[in-house]
């Protein structure tokens, strides 16, 4: 008995020798299998980090097996081209090769990482990397043409145009209520002003419900227009560039000052208070829109109350509020408000009336709770995956963040609900337009191909190409019909005594509306506004800032016909046919 208990405990004590032997020279990877996925032209992935465990002491080196397809790998370790080393315990990076994520193929890739420790223990990860075809690119169409334009690089239309009588010999401007047809794109253009008049913004729409009026503001103040000839029809009493013409009623618009919504009937030449916030149980002290946003399709507008902190809802059509508390919901506290903005009907998929805050560092959405009378909360604009944040979706501080884009709201044929505006992106790396879910709450910024909110539209310029990208754009949604405007700028200021030709750049002051959600771009017409050193501050209405009516059919823009310091107000016919239900 004692020899067998020696022989027990000799081999007991050789099986924990060769554990202890193996446990020292073990070598664990965690995850084993990473995975990426991306869309093509899509937002650059996040690296991953790789747990290795080893013993102390214990040296080991990390390097990429490339795919035989692939010259160079596209497996990245710690951001670069080499081996990565450690000893003991300890981490690395694996990441896709940021140039190679703009150009892959759709498909799905596979590549190793062999980590190898000196005592010859080898751990082997197999990296996964799934690229998806991004969504087709829309159709374009033009009412005549393109004449003198030409396709170049990867742009899917005919991009850059030649346009007769730019400067440094423009065209002669018509006279108030002429029109003439854009050379490039066929698109009738009215001027609608003499000079010094210029209509509000790209938002709120300039033009009235039935499409019979045009508000615009001279160096006296603000006048209507008749739409077909540019006569002017009433003289409003002063009021800020923020009214918001009536969704239904072809003669009201809005106004606010102080604590009162003011409506102006222009048939009747009248202004009276619709409401009056300073009475009431709100009692709210004053009341502001922004100079961006507009009415929904059926009537409802939002606005802040800044001393109350509130942000509000109202129906018009049956005088009713619902507001909440900006300054009690989640993330970091609201800052500059710029605008408030409400979609232009109710999300069909998710049955909810959106209103947005456009604040910084992050917009807040809410949506309109009717039975409980207020606005509930529903989420924050979400950190921007491009940024040199922590990429963990939440704007903290610091990061950059959905704040206050140029943008408006949409409603596509199914009766969903979208924000639209164009960015910049670095990957790809180009200025672009895109659509943005509302309901897919803090994911609206992830590709739409990937399960989240962001549709890339087209390209309107990129990095590569010659000149300045456009020096500003701007973006008006139609509230009854599945439109939206977008307008550029020329991409230089000039001054008057530069006779040197415009270098044309794609897409470049220009005015084309999008029909849906990027099912086709209508390119309309050159838009001649060219911007002076000698204009001073009035210089930012030589943009354009194109809003469109309610049915699509009309387009409102401003241009000098590049004459320092003599902005009209001009009306441009897109073709489009008034949907049934507006006529």
């Amino acid at each position: 008995m004692p020899d067998r208990a020696l022989q027990a405990a000799w081999l007991a004590a050789a099986v924990l020798a060769l554990a202890t032997l193996r446990a020292q020279q073990a070598l664990t990877v965690s995850p084993a299998h990473p995975s990426f996925r991306t869309v093509v032209l899509g937002v650059l992935p996040d690296a991953q980090s790789v747990a290795v465990g080893a013993a102390a002491g214990i040296q080991w080196t990390a390097s990429v097996n490339p795919d035989p397809a692939s010259d160079p790998a596209w497996v990245v370790l710690n951001g670069g081209n080499g081996p990565v080393t450690g000893t003991a315990s300890g981490s690395f990076q694996v990441g896709v090769r940021p140039w190679m994520a703009g150009t892959k193929a759709p498909g799905t890739y596979s590549e190793t990482v062999t980590v190898a420790s000196a005592n010859g223990v080898k751990a082997t990860i197999r990296v996964t990397w799934t690229v998806v075809p991004h969504s087709p690119d829309p159709a374009f169409r033009y009412l005549s043409g393109p004449t003198g334009c030409q396709k170049t690089r990867d742009f899917p239309d005919a991009d850059t145009c030649v346009v007769p009588e730019e400067w440094p010999s423009p065209m002669k401007p018509p006279a108030r209520g002429e029109a003439y047809r854009d050379p490039n794109f066929g698109a009738t253009i009215r001027v609608l002003s003499d000079p010094d008049c210029a209509h509000a913004y790209s938002t709120p729409s300039a033009i009235s419900a039935g499409n019979s009026y045009v508000l615009v503001w001279c160096s006296n103040g603000p006048r209507v227009l008749d739409a077909r000839t540019g006569r002017e029809l009433y003289k409003p009493p002063a009021h800020d560039r923020s009214a918001r013409w009536d969704a239904r009623n072809d003669s009201f618009y809005y106004f606010m000052e102080g604590s009162r919504i003011q409506r102006v009937d222009v048939a009747s030449h009248k202004v009276s208070t619709l409401i009056d916030y300073a009475s009431g149980s709100r009692r709210l002290t004053s009341i502001q829109s922004g100079g961006t946003g507009d009415t929904s399709k059926d009537n409802w507008l939002p606005f802040w109350a800044p001393n109350e902190h509130q942000v509000c809802a109202l129906d018009i059509d049956q005088l009713q509020t619902y507001c909440a508390d900006y300054s009690r919901i989640l993330g970091l506290p609201v800052g500059f408000i710029d605008f408030t903005l409400i979609a232009k009907g109710v999300d069909r998929p998710t049955g909810k009336r959106y209103v947005i805050l456009v604040c910084v560092p992050s917009l807040a959405v809410f949506s309109v709770n009717q039975a409980a009378g207020r606005l509930d909360f529903e989420y924050r604009g979400p950190e921007n995956p491009e940024s040199k944040g922590n990429h963990d979706g939440v704007c903290d501080p610091g990061e950059k963040c959905l704040a206050t884009p140029h943008s408006d709201t949409f409603e596509d044929s199914s009766g969903t609900q979208y924000l639209v505006w164009n960015s910049d992106t670095q990957s790809p790396c180009e200025f672009s337009l895109a659509t943005y879910r509302i309901n897919a709450g803090p994911k609206i910024l992830t590709d739409v191909e990937l399960g989240g909110g962001r549709r890339r539209i087209m390209a309107i310029d990129k990095c590569s190409g010659p000149g300045p990208w456009p020096k500003d754009d701007h973006i008006g949604c139609a509230k009854s019909s599945p439109y939206c405007v977008i307008s550029t700028t020329y991409n230089v200021v000039k001054s008057p005594e530069d006779q040197s030709p415009v270098q044309r750049t794609p897409h470049e002051s220009e005015v084309f509306v999008m029909r849906d959600n990027g099912a086709e771009i209508l390119r309309l017409a050159q838009l001649r506004s060219l911007r002076f050193t000698t204009d001073g501050d009035d210089g930012y209405w030589t943009q354009s800032r194109a809003s469109i009516s309610n049915d699509g059919s009309l387009v409102i823009a401003d241009t000098n016909f590049s004459q320092p310091k003599k902005v009209r107000t001009i009306l441009i016919e897109t073709g489009i046919k008034r949907p049934a239900q507006l006529r």
